[in-house]
Parts: C-alpha cells; structure tokens; sequence
C-alpha cells in the first residue's frame, strides 16, 4: 500500500543576525498524517563557510525526524534519522543534536514517520575563522610567577579564550553567571563530526546551538576539547553550566569533540583531557578517582564521571565510556609524577606570625601581620585565572595591622594571599566557597 504524504504548504522564514549567518524556517501547516515530507526547499544562507550547521526542534509524537540535502535539487544525499537531544528542558519541545552538512548544500527536505507540530528548522554559518575579524582587545596583564607550597600543583594547561574562538565577538558570555563550588567533574562527546578544517568554527557552532536553539545563556560546557588536543574555554570557570540534565550546580563539564559512539577520542585529546581535569583537581581539592555525593542528582557519583552516570544518555560514547576508569587513573598518575612542587617556608621567622581566616571563607577574611611587614605588597590572586583581584601596598606602620579582604562577590576557588617586598615572597593558600 503506497504511504500517504502530507506536505508542508505554509512555512515562514526569519533571517537574523548580521551577513546571512543565521536564517530559521518555520513550518506551520503541517498536517496529522501519521507519515510527512516538507516540499523540497532552498537553503537561505548564502556564502557559508567551513560547513552549514543545523538542528531541528519540533512537538508531537514523532520521536525522530530525518533530513537530507541536495546541491541542485535533483542529486540528493541519503535520508539522514535526527532524534533528540537529552538536555531536555521539560517544555515538551523536542531538539535534534547539532548536526554539519557540506558547506555548498542548496536545497533541504524534512520528514518524519509520525505527527510533528511546530517544526523550525534552525541554519547556521559559523563562518571560516581565518577569515573573521578579530576583535580589538587590550593584552590582559600577566601577574608576577606565581610560587606556592601546595602538595597539587598542576597548572591550567593554555587554551584557547573566547576572544580566540569567536573573534568577530558576537559569541557573548552569560552577562550574570551563578557560581558553584566543583566537586564533580561531567565528561561529554559532542556527538558530531569527527573531523573538521576548523574547530574554532565547531565551538561558534555549539554555542549557537545552545543559546538560539535550546535558548540558554551561554554554551553549555565549560570547557571544550578538539581531536588536536585544543582546549576551549566556555564558560567561565566555576559557572554554572548546562550539561548534566538540569543538575549542573557543583558540576564542570568538559566536551571532547567528536562521536565516540564507535571510536575512541585522539591520544592529543586524551592527554588534554588528563590535564585540564588534573588541574582542576588541585585547584579544588578533588580526589580524582574518589566517589562522593552530588545534591543534585541524589546520588554517589564518580568525582571524573561520564555523562550517562548521571542522565539518561550515551554520551560521551560507547566506545569512550568504558575508558573513564583509565581516565581517572591517568589523572591521578599524572598529578602524582608530572606536576612540580615548588616548596615555599611560609610557616618560619616572621610569615609564622601572620594569620588569616576564616579558612575556608564565604566572604570576608582578616589578615593580622606584624608591623615588620610595613612596605611590603599584599596580593590575592585567583589560582583559577592567575588573574589579581586586589593589590594593596601596605602603608607603614608602627603596630600590629589587620587588613579585610572581602571576597563575597568573588567566585569560588582557591585563593592566593601573597606577600612580597624587602627581598622576600610567601604564599598562603586560602578557599572561597
């Protein structure tokens, strides 16, 4: 019996932002019959470069819709089945995964073998990066080398910022983010393609699709992995993301690019996956192969787990899943033989005399030195960012002298209080949380 096809006869098309990089077509009249097709259609967006990215959203019953593409309308590409993406938000509305179609694509058609209402169909052109316009940003300044007596010293390994990424700067950040104190660190695939020319224009691509498709503030994860072992920042460190099926608070998601639903992520990518997660292992005081309770989920999660020990999903892959245990115990190896200590007296002659708390602190901190520390400079840098975010000189002083510090509108982390001048520099550690 030949199958009955509904078309779609009504549709709207809405092209936003600058220079054709974003169009969404909108399908209104599409009919109940249980099987359906969209009349073949053109792509809206012109000159797109590296690749056309797309995701649909949609209502209804079908659980899955599938899509194809054609250069002139007559040679097609295979049916392509899109489900949904897990990071539901309990609206109803159903999201198929970011998906990538070659760049010259000029016509599309959308089907489903079931009823759907109020499909739109979301096109993105990331634009090649090379080609984009930097933004025009002042070097941050660098703080002096930073010495410490912490007995987990691995550092933030180099990334690559958003300014980096997204360079024409029309990717912003969330303009008023929550902060949350890690003790879980969630491990994702993005599920798309395993290659790319550009992955700076994958990252745009993702950040699209989380804030003009599934409409959150910013990028979901906050940081990103390409195969080439390139880390991206997302958000900010210690934000609150949206990663972990809308239990993210004391949570950081990392995103190692790729589908490894049936191959492994690079060895590059690996290794840049052992080092972020180290360093975040120090610089929060996780045992990276510990287990412990998240409030969120109700449950004793891994503190280094795959995203489907804590939601119902395959990411981060089949194939890379069943490697999280190496990857726990990569990053214990690695804090315990790759990351130098550098030892620093702090606890002799005069800095025996210094004292601060309350340690750990949800706001201010008092900080008693004695007069003999008159022309020294008082620090407190954020061991995350390595950024200062105070500096005082201290006035001379023929007393005792206790400075406040007020770090309530600071995020959480591990903190440094230093003291340097006179020939001398020490280090104290302090924890916001």
């Amino acid at each position: 019996m030949k199958r009955a096809i509904a078309l779609a006869l009504l549709l709207c098309v809405a092209l936003v932002i600058k220079a054709q990089q974003r169009a969404e077509i909108e399908f209104t009249a599409l009919t109940e019959s249980p099987t359906w097709e969209t009349a073949i259609l053109e792509v809206p967006l012109v000159e797109v470069k590296p690749f056309l990215a797309y995701s649909v959203s949609w209502r209804g019953q079908a659980d899955q819709l599938r899509i194809r593409f054609s250069y002139n309308g007559i040679h097609w590409s295979s049916w392509t089945k899109v489900g949904q993406d897990k990071h539901s938000d309990g609206s109803g509305l159903k999201v198929t995964p970011l998906g990538f179609a070659e760049k010259d694509v000029a016509f599309f058609q959308i089907g489903a073998d079931a009823p759907a209402t109020d499909v739109v169909l979301h096109l993105y052109n990331p634009g090649a990066t090379d080609e984009m316009e930097s933004v025009s940003t002042s070097p941050a300044s660098e703080p002096s080398t930073i010495v410490t007596n912490r007995s987990c010293p691995c550092e933030l390994p180099e990334f690559s910022k958003r300014e980096d990424w997204c360079p024409s700067g029309d990717c912003p950040e969330h303009e008023d983010p929550a902060f949350t104190q890690v003790t879980h660190m969630i491990v994702h695939h993005s599920a798309g393609s395993n290659v790319s020319d550009d992955w700076a224009a994958v990252v745009r691509s993702i950040w699209d699709f989380h804030v003009n498709t599934r409409g959150w503030s910013d990028i979901g994860y906050n940081w990103l992995i390409d195969p080439n072992g390139v880390v991206y920042q997302g958000r900010g460190n210690d934000w609150i993301g949206a990663h972990f099926c809308s239990a993210n608070t004391n949570t950081m998601g990392v995103c190692v690019m790729g589908n490894f639903t049936t191959v492994e992520p690079t060895d590059e990518a690996r290794n840049s996956l052992k080092e972020l997660l180290a360093w975040k292992s120090c610089e929060s005081d996780i045992d990276p192969e510990g287990v412990s309770y998240h409030p969120s989920t109700d449950m004793n999660l891994n503190n280094i787990s795959g995203h489907r020990e804590g939601c119902a999903t395959a990411c981060p892959g089949d194939a890379f899943f069943p490697k999280m245990g190496e990857v726990r115990t990569e990053v214990a190896d690695h804090i315990a033989n790759n990351c130098q200590v550098t030892e620093v007296e702090v606890a002799e002659g005069e800095f025996a005399k210094v004292k601060y708390y309350p340690n750990p602190t949800d706001g201010e901190v008092k900080v008693e030195l004695p007069a003999s520390f008159a022309g020294m400079r008082l620090e407190l840098i954020h061991l995350s960012s390595k950024q200062i975010h105070k500096a005082a000189q201290l006035a001379p002083i023929h007393t005792d002298q206790t400075y406040t510090l007020d770090l309530s509108t600071f995020p959480s982390g591990i903190y440094l209080i230093r003291l340097e001048g006179k020939g001398k520099d020490a280090v104290f550690k302090l924890v916001k949380n």
